[in-house]
């Protein structure tokens, strides 16, 4: 598993998978609803729309497809990259797409697969694209070139670039109101950055190898990072402590994800609570 997204409602989860498909996961019943097909090389990267109604995917095989989540149908294959995609992004606005690939390029497109805007700078592969989720305005990217450049969308000019590592930068994103920026890699470090002025807040270390992936909570308090030590590391944002060390797998790491909850486990939830508060009374 290369990696891993949720629809928005908690109801879905995808995975990109070496042998050239992307699985698709009813977390209600736990059962595979679909099996996409059609790429010719391994899927890298895999991301939901907003809405959960398409999923995009990204493959070594320089291409990035986007799938029907009604039939699994692929409607629009979107080629131009040089070499092999990395990272697939869905804008939050719903109308522009992101890929990033090791030609050393970003690629900003429309759903229709034409391409927008090339983002060019970065001196080494691109291992990572991620919209700001609030407005979908702003695109980050992260690159074994040691660097994580900031993007605006509507001209696609390099706003600034972050000097994040001193080796590879695996992947960065975005907290859930856009502010704060993680960025992590072959170093082994998790870094907290200020979206506005560009500043390191914060540096969380405790992993033993190159750190695979980080995400935020959606509630902007916790940081999620995998790592090719074999563990999965919860960071408290504000202390900047290690809340919990998750162990178990016997390989590296290689996603890690916050997973909605469904609308109907929410209101089940919340159901309970109030049966049992009825019942204490």
């Amino acid at each position: 598993v290369n990696s891993v997204d949720s629809s928005r409602d908690g109801r879905l989860l995808a995975a990109a998978l070496f042998d050239c498909t992307c699985r698709v996961w009813d977390l209600r019943t736990t059962s595979c609803s679909l099996t996409l097909r059609g790429h010719e090389g391994p899927v890298m990267s895999v991301a939901f729309a907003l809405d959960g109604q398409c999923l995009i995917s990204g493959s070594n095989d320089r291409t990035a497809k986007l799938w029907g989540m009604d039939d699994g149908l692929c409607r629009v294959t979107l080629a131009g990259h040089t070499d092999g995609l990395n990272s697939v992004a869905f804008c939050p606005k719903g109308q522009r797409l992101a890929t990033g690939s090791a030609d050393r390029t970003a690629r900003l497109w429309q759903l229709d697969g034409e391409t927008s805007s090339v983002l060019e700078g970065h001196t080494d592969e691109v291992c990572s694209v991620t919209f700001s989720p609030t407005d979908g305005q702003l695109l980050v990217t992260a690159s074994a070139d040691h660097q994580v450049r900031l993007w605006e969308v509507s001209s696609g000019r390099c706003l600034r670039i972050l000097e994040a590592s001193n080796s590879a930068v695996a992947t960065a994103c975005f907290s859930s109101h856009s502010r704060l920026l993680c960025s992590a890699g072959a170093d082994g470090q998790a870094k907290l950055w200020d979206v506005l002025d560009g500043s390191c807040l914060a540096v969380f270390s405790g992993h033993q190898d190159v750190i695979t992936s980080a995400c935020f909570s959606a509630d902007g308090q916790c940081l999620a990072t995998s790592s090719s030590d074999g563990t999965c590391r919860l960071w408290n944002i504000e202390s900047g402590e290690c809340t919990s060390v998750l162990s178990g797998h016997e390989d590296a790491v290689t996603f890690a994800h916050f997973v909605a909850r469904s609308c109907e486990e929410s209101q089940n939830n919340k159901d309970a609570q109030e049966n049992q508060q009825d019942d204490i009374t």
